[in-house]
């Protein structure tokens, strides 16, 4: 409990020393931690790239890699798996949190706010991006469209020297700016950082039915159900 107290201290504490700017944009490259031995595959993830946008407040995370033509089953496999078809959008003051996807024919607008809650702090640290960075970690259940259910280790590691409260993949709810997300063996590492001079504006997603990550997960069941029956 200590030296969770003694991170938000310094966290805060760095707020006056960081700075005033707030706009901000994160490039973040993939890699995976597996022994899978299909070169293609891993090469497909680790091609995709991704912007976190941040207006201080909002954010929005998503792929700036463009969909073409050529693309293979690698390459669909890894836009799938990596969220590249997707678009996250945190906001600080709201505490909105929502994952746009498209999904049985639908546009879906989900609430995925339980990803800012739980985490464990650690006093492990180390430098990512030139950031001194702290580690956190939580345990994640998800269920299949199938209704099978795992769990996911789920590692960030945050610096408190960037005053933005978000990350990867929706990530939020630590004091400072997710520089690194592992979700199971998929790692988002950020490349680069650039503060901007001219302000980017924000906006939720508005396209898709509102939904929560259960109702989505119960749709996706009874889908599965419907066609097991046929």
């Amino acid at each position: 409990m200590k030296h969770y107290i003694l991170i938000y201290l310094t966290f805060f504490i760095s707020l006056n020393l960081v700075s005033q700017t707030t706009h901000t944009e994160i490039r973040y490259s993939l890699k995976l931690n597996t022994q899978n031995n299909n070169h293609a595959l891993i090469s497909a993830f680790e091609n995709q790239t991704f912007v976190l946008q941040s207006d201080g407040e909002a954010t929005i995370f998503f792929s700036n890699k463009k969909i073409t033509k050529d693309d293979n089953i690698n390459n669909n496999l890894a836009r799938m798996y990596s969220g590249a078809n997707n678009k996250f959008y945190t906001n600080s003051k709201t505490h909105k949190n929502i994952k746009q996807t498209e999904a049985y024919g639908e546009h879906f607008l989900i609430d995925i706010s339980e990803n800012s809650k739980n985490w464990t702090l650690t006093k492990d640290t180390k430098n990512i991006a030139g950031y001194k960075c702290f580690k956190a970690h939580k345990i994640i259940e998800q269920t299949n469209y199938k209704g099978e259910k795992k769990e996911i280790k789920t590692t960030a590691w945050f610096t408190n020297n960037i005053n933005i409260n978000s990350g990867p993949m929706g990530y939020s709810g630590l004091p400072g700016l997710i520089l690194e997300l592992q979700l199971a063996n998929i790692i988002y590492y950020a490349t680069h950082i650039k503060h901007l001079t001219k302000n980017t504006d924000i906006k939720a997603p508005t396209k898709g039915k509102e939904i929560s990550e259960k109702e989505f997960e119960d749709i996706g069941k009874q889908i599965y159900i419907n066609r097991k029956q046929m």
